[in-house]
């Protein structure tokens, strides 16, 4: 039990079991004044709070004995346990009941606590292995919890990016106005750390030291220490640097140690924080911009050299690759799935519904390759399946026939049908969905083409792809798409009797590692009034709409400000805005420009150069 200099217990939360001598410390502190929670312990956590009790005491005991007292001792301790009856001596005898001593701070003479310490999510006396699942909290959620009752927070990470720091400064902010201390001891490694993020900590109060060297070697702790004046400290050591991704999505592992279970371990680890700290030797050097302007240049210096060293020139996605591209695990299931459907339930129409970025493309690549060997082992001499594949951008079709060509390691395959461009062979063709209108359609056999990839197959419902769909009869058609379920109810199972062949949707996917973690914010706005909008076939009105929103410099104003509150740097992000209508779409770039966050309009009605040029200056 830790007492001030008065011989008074220290204000803060405790899990101790109350003894007789503590009993005593405790009526102390109450004539003085003092507020107590206890509370009773529930039968099945009796055992372990009771065990833990009695084995500090026996260390403490044993520590004192010869190698021969000590093996009587404990057997006789063992002895007199099997009897139900036990003497620890006067003073260390468990009150009537084992109450753990859970909270004690200060109160006025109204009776009210003038602090009221929330207890963190994990015990203060449990160790646990935090992973960022559903099974658990995450990071970030833990490490709020343990601010609101430490003393004192140090905090050692490789580097701090805004996406984590905006997670964590309310709760930062909470400590240091309570007085609690923020040390944190960062690097430049990698140019990962972002300036605005470290200078969000020295703005809330924190001490900040960085090791400006960008070429020596690198730091990669990441460890959080929280320490208490009950003694009841905490830490956290593992993978997660300060960023969202790493607090709250990533697949990271972070232990949680407690002063009860490891003390040893807090020690070495105060021991070493403090070596980095106190020592200019191992290269941290107090960040101070508001005392020093040149700290911010030098960091951003120090960050720009370490970004510069880790620069890779661009891939040239027209070059077919120097390997073979195989399918991944999930992709490989996937096509398992479709040999199924086909030779086992005779399926020749197939729906595939995989989530934006998982790969539909490759995944037909994949497809049709194999399709491509087993027609080749059926006999010498046999062609390639004829192949349309349809699609309503002429991006997407160029991006398609890049993938078939990388896929079967043929920089010729492919001929594109769009955009003013035809076709001379007809045999593999990567078409528009305009391009494939009445007269084309009337001059087409339906069997002509062996096997039909129709990607967005969401849009089949509409006139000109139910055509496409009823003129050809393939041997194989497949449909891709994210999104099967339309807005407007329309079903398109029906083209596949009902039936979906294969699918990962964007959950799974994420769980699976196979996408970016996003990190979503709805942003209400009672001033807006769509009431006399209408809504019908699934939609609004468009026009109607866009005179709700085109203008609104209100709406804009707002909107740019939550980009400058979850944004790094908004003048280098790179982002998608989705617009009602093609005149709203350039009002909310000029807005943005306005701004200066630099934005591009790209409708309809920019010509394919345009398109083009605009994806690749994004």
């Amino acid at each position: 039990m830790v007492q001030d200099s008065m011989g008074q217990i220290e204000e803060g939360l405790y899990e101790n079991i109350i003894s007789r001598a503590l009993e005593v410390d405790l009526h102390r502190a109450k004539a003085a004044g003092r507020n107590i929670e206890r509370e009773r312990l529930p039968d099945a956590e009796a055992p372990r709070a009771l065990s833990a009790y009695f084995q500090r005491l026996l260390e403490e005991r044993l520590a004192h004995l010869d190698d021969d007292s000590r093996v009587l001792a404990v057997n006789h301790l063992i002895s007199e346990l099997d009897r139900r009856a036990s003497n620890a001596g006067d003073s260390d005898l468990v009150t009537t009941s084992p109450k753990p001593l859970l909270t004690l701070v200060a109160s006025n003479r109204g009776g009210l606590t003038t602090w009221q310490p929330t207890r963190p999510e994990i015990p203060l006396g449990a160790s646990d292995l935090l992973m960022n699942n559903r099974q658990g909290p995450s990071m970030s959620r833990s490490l709020t919890s343990e601010m609101a009752s430490a003393n004192e927070i140090s905090i050692i990470v490789s580097f701090i990016m805004w996406s984590g720091v905006r997670l964590l400064l309310p709760g930062l902010r909470e400590a240091i106005e309570r007085g609690a201390g923020v040390r944190v001891l960062t690097t430049t490694y990698m140019g990962a750390t972002q300036i605005r993020a470290v200078d969000a900590l020295v703005d809330v109060g924190a001490e900040v030291r960085v090791n400006f060297d960008t070429q020596g070697t690198r730091l990669h702790a990441k460890g959080w220490l929280f320490e208490r004046h009950s003694g009841l400290s905490t830490a956290y050591v593992g993978s997660s640097n300060m960023s969202h991704a790493a607090m709250n999505a990533g697949q990271e592992w972070n232990v949680r140690m407690s002063a009860m279970e490891t003390p040893h371990l807090l020690h070495k680890f105060r021991a070493v924080f403090t070596s980095f700290w106190d020592n200019p030797g191992n290269g941290f050097e107090e960040y101070a911009p508001a005392r020093r302007p040149s700290d911010r240049e030098r960091l951003r210096g120090a960050l720009d050299l370490a970004q510069g060293g880790s620069q890779q020139a661009p891939l040239n996605v027209d070059e077919i690759l120097p390997y073979d591209i195989e399918p991944l695990p999930f992709q490989q299931e996937m096509l398992e799935d479709l040999d199924r459907e086909r030779e086992v339930f005779g399926r020749r129409r197939n729906l595939v519904v995989a989530a934006t970025g998982t790969g539909k493309t490759l995944l037909a690549a994949f497809d049709y390759r194999r399709m491509s060997r087993r027609q080749d082992e059926g006999g010498a001499g046999r062609r390639r399946p004829r192949l349309l594949y349809v699609a309503h951008r002429a991006e997407i079709l160029r991006q398609a026939r890049r993938a078939f060509r990388h896929v079967l390691r043929d920089p010729n395959f492919g001929e594109l049908l769009v955009d003013g461009q035809t076709p001379q062979s007809n045999e593999f063709v990567f078409a528009s969905i305009q391009s494939m209108n009445e007269s084309r359609l009337s001059m087409l056999e339906p069997r002509y083409y062996d096997y039909v990839v129709i990607d967005e197959f969401h849009h089949a419902e509409a006139r000109t792809w139910s055509r496409l769909l009823e003129a050809i009869d393939p041997k194989v058609l497949l449909g891709l798409t994210a999104t099967p379920e339309r807005a407007d109810g329309k079903d398109i199972l029906h083209w596949f009797d009902g039936h979906t062949a294969t699918e990962i949707r964007l959950w799974e996917a994420l769980e699976r590692n196979l996408l970016v973690p996003f990190h979503y914010f709805g942003q209400g706005d009672e001033s807006l009034d769509f009431r006399g909008v209408t809504w019908s076939g699934g939609r609004y009105n468009t026009a109607e709409l866009e005179g709700v929103l085109t203008g609104d410099d209100a709406l804009m104003h707002r909107v740019v400000n939550q980009i400058v509150d979850k944004v790094a740097d908004p003048k280098v992000m790179r982002a998608l805005i989705f617009a009602v209508s093609i005149s709203h779409a350039r009002y909310v770039a000029q807005f943005l420009e306005s701004r200066g966050i630099r934005a591009q309009a790209l409708t309809s009605e920019e010509g394919s150069h345009e398109r083009q040029e605009a994806v690749r200056r994004l």
